[in-house]
């Protein structure tokens, strides 16, 4: 007999309404809709245990079936990941925030990511943090130790160094990165870009969950 076990914890371990799920021996379909759509995403191999963590999801979160998700990872409300992320919580906890959206081919390790920030196509964030309502351009790296702070634009192919800071209200450029105040068109455009992505991650909940009915056949599409 199959059991799924759901709990939800605090801080570090989630945060409240985050819930993390494992399944524990047997058959996932004797527990039914539930166990199927656990059984469905264990299968895909997208969200996985490391040892004796487990990433942890708000429920209002998206996270494509193609994004990879182990280990030490919390994923705050209304928050993103798209296609192809992979966000690694080992040696070191991967925290992305409310209304954070993780755009396709992004890699987050031991990172933490603030609330509203938009992290773009195939970035790179190792041991490093991004505070609350920046943006990434696509294409930039920020290395260990490193620290964007609140209000920031990284601009597209840019190179943050370890232990590098950008001030808050700051824009970043080049490699290595050099930095200038915001402009207010700038400033415009995070907030823009994070509205549309949380806009994009309902839409997308919405219409591209899977379910299952009455005779336990699984159904939706992506």
């Amino acid at each position: 007999m199959a059991s799924t076990e759901k709990r939800t914890s605090a801080g570090r371990q989630g945060g409240p309404g985050v819930h993390r799920c494992r399944r524990v021996g047997g058959d996932p379909r004797a527990a039914g809709t539930e166990g199927l759509i656990l059984a469905r995403t264990e299968a895909l191999g997208m969200q996985r245990s490391l040892e004796t963590e487990r990433p942890g999801v708000a429920p209002s979160a998206f996270v494509s079936e193609m994004a990879y998700v182990i280990g030490d990872v919390t994923v705050g409300a209304r928050a993103s990941l798209w296609p192809f992320v992979c966000l690694r919580g080992d040696r070191g906890s991967t925290t992305v925030g409310v209304e954070t959206n993780v755009q396709e081919f992004s890699m987050l390790h031991g990172a933490t990511i603030g609330d509203e920030v938009t992290i773009g196509h195939n970035v790179v964030v190792d041991y490093a943090t991004v505070e609350d309502h920046s943006l990434v351009g696509m294409s930039s790296t920020i290395q260990k130790d490193a620290t964007v702070e609140s209000e920031c634009l990284v601009a597209a192919g840019s190179l943050l160094t370890e232990g590098q800071v950008i001030p808050s209200g700051h824009l970043a450029y080049g490699a290595p990165a050099e930095t200038r105040p915001l402009t207010d068109a700038q400033r415009a455009e995070i907030s823009r870009v994070h509205e549309l992505y949380v806009e994009h991650g309902r839409m997308y909940k919405r219409e591209g969950h899977f379910e299952a009915d009455q005779n336990g056949k699984m159904d939706g599409d992506v």
